[in-house]
């Protein structure tokens, strides 16, 4: 065998057997396998600045880092699990404002007398400290996925007083989570193709939202296998009906009716959340070949929050 197809074959094995990880690594595995055989058997020269030649090497950091079963903290391919803190978020009753803080500025808030305000307390990916938020994170809803990082509900909603007080009862700690190789379920149903679920979430769905087309998507972001699923539906960008995609950054896992798909994840606890979170207009439509429209779904009793830009600020 040549060594550029032994090359190939050993990247795929380490895949296989669970030794390089992520959906967004996959592609640039590749192209370092692909920079090695050019380098090893050139034809001609190319010149690289020192930044481009700085990032090869760290990449190659984090292969050997991986291989030997250590993830990067802060890593571009193979990066560490992230740190999630205990935050709240918090908006008024007319939707024009949004406000996103630690949770341990509860204790200093009360609620303004002039209307009455929402909050939730999530634990999410939020260091005003070092100016790193979530970018999804005003985006976030209970039952789909629509934060870049993994967001968990741990109350909510209700006010700024309740939530000082279950803060104060509970003292939750910040924690870490691994966001790379996540599984999530997309649903295709009537014309409309809806957000990313996580499996447990969508094993509690009623029979009422159980119809249409399900797709059990790996990716290390749910934007990844929105994106992916679309694809598919529309027939566009030549995306893999099955296994890991060479179009993009996800895996299709399966596809089929709910009875299908789901009862493979019939032994995880199923969960139910409250509604809340915020509203998705961000995510645009597709017209679809036969005139029907791909469109996020906007259900009734789950758009609580309100489009606003996230602050570091505390709350009033």
């Amino acid at each position: 065998m040549p060594f550029t197809g032994m090359l190939a074959g050993l990247r795929e094995w380490a895949r296989r057997v669970g030794l390089l990880r992520g959906q967004r690594s996959r592609g640039i595995e590749r192209a370092l396998s692909d920079l090695r055989n050019l380098i090893a058997h050139p034809n001609s020269y190319h010149l690289c600045t020192p930044v481009d030649a700085a990032r090869t090497l760290s990449d190659i950091a984090e292969l050997i880092n991986q291989l030997w079963g250590v993830a990067t903290p802060d890593g571009r391919l193979y990066a560490a699990p992230i740190r999630r803190e205990v935050v709240v978020m918090a908006w008024n009753a007319a939707g024009t404002q949004m406000n996103t803080a630690l949770a341990s500025e509860l204790p200093r808030a009360v609620d303004p007398d002039d209307q009455p305000w929402q909050c939730l307390i999530l634990r999410a990916v939020f260091r005003p400290d070092q100016r790193l938020a979530d970018p999804g994170l005003h985006e976030y809803d209970s039952r789909f996925e629509a934060t870049h990082y993994p967001t968990q509900l741990l109350w909510g909603p209700g006010s700024i007083t309740e939530a000082a007080t279950w803060y104060a009862q509970h003292q939750p700690e910040a924690d870490e989570c691994d966001h790379l190789d996540q599984v999530f379920v997309v649903r295709h149903a009537d014309g409309d193709l809806y957000l990313p679920m996580r499996p447990s979430v969508a094993t509690a769905a009623p029979d009422s939202d159980r119809s249409g087309r399900w797709y059990v998507v790996k990716a290390d972001h749910p934007q990844d296998a929105y994106h992916h699923v679309r694809n598919l539906v529309t027939g566009q960008a030549g995306c893999a009906r099955r296994g890991p995609c060479r179009s993009c950054f996800a895996e299709t896992v399966r596809v089929g009716t709910y009875r299908q798909t789901l009862p493979a994840y019939a032994d995880l606890a199923a969960t139910s959340p409250p509604p809340a979170g915020g509203r998705h207009d961000t995510v645009g439509a597709l017209p679809l070949p036969d005139g029907h429209r791909v469109a996020p779904p906007r259900p009734a009793g789950l758009l609580l929050g309100c489009r606003a830009s996230v602050s570091g600020a505390a709350l009033h």
